[in-house]
């Protein structure tokens, strides 16, 4: 599971420090995080041994990818990516790759992943982009689901602030060979937030 933040939402409800945003793109979704995890327990594993996370372990053109794409956005860009490997990349499926840099593998996989499947551009596309204005939710859960394809293998999560409903989070679902599959049901649930008849506001980091 791909987990993608709308970096304008998450500094709307966290004070985003600009050292850990020079380097971010203001327009596109941030990466949370890459999450192997069971369709009966969608939430698991976690935590699995693994060696620890040593950032000159990863190519520089890694490094550059995740300052551009997987910021920190309130705290230390490097102390998250951290977390997210000790939480989630240390139980990714390794029989699927060959290289004996694992950590080097796991973070690249995760930005070509979220490069592949590109929300920025699927929205794009129908010409949702960051305004002042709120958009409908079904607006942008269609741009999304023919984006995929035609694939509903996603969640939209949204957080309520100040009466208003902003984008907060899009999880994208995939089997082992990173294909589009239907989310777990427990993955689904979380959709409540977003569906409905309120607007949707859809920030950029430029609005803060």
């Amino acid at each position: 599971m791909c987990i993608r933040d709308r970096p304008g939402t998450v500094c709307l409800m966290s004070t985003c420090k600009t050292e850990f945003l020079s380097k971010k793109d203001p327009f596109s979704f941030n990466i949370h995080g890459l999450w192997p995890c069971r369709i009966s327990n969608p939430y698991t594993p976690q935590f699995c041994p693994a060696q620890p996370f040593k950032r000159e372990l990863l190519t520089s053109k890694t490094q550059t990818d995740i300052e551009r794409q997987w910021s920190g956005l309130y705290s230390s860009t490097w102390r998250f990516v951290k977390q997210e490997w000790r939480k989630h990349g240390s139980c990714w499926h390794r029989s699927k790759d060959s290289s004996s840099n694992v950590i080097e593998a796991y973070f690249s996989k995760a930005v070509q992943v979220a490069v592949a499947f590109n929300v920025t551009a699927m929205l794009e596309a129908k010409n949702i982009k960051p305004r002042n204005d709120p958009y409908n939710y079904s607006g942008i859960a269609e741009a999304i689901k023919q984006g995929l394809g035609g694939h509903t293998g996603f969640v939209l999560r949204c957080e309520p602030i100040n009466g208003r409903i902003y984008l907060l989070e899009l999880r994208l679902c995939f089997g082992l060979d990173y294909t589009p599959i239907d989310c777990p049901a427990d993955i689904m649930l979380e959709a409540v937030g977003c569906a409905g008849s309120k607007p949707i506001y859809f920030l950029s980091l430029i609005h803060i």
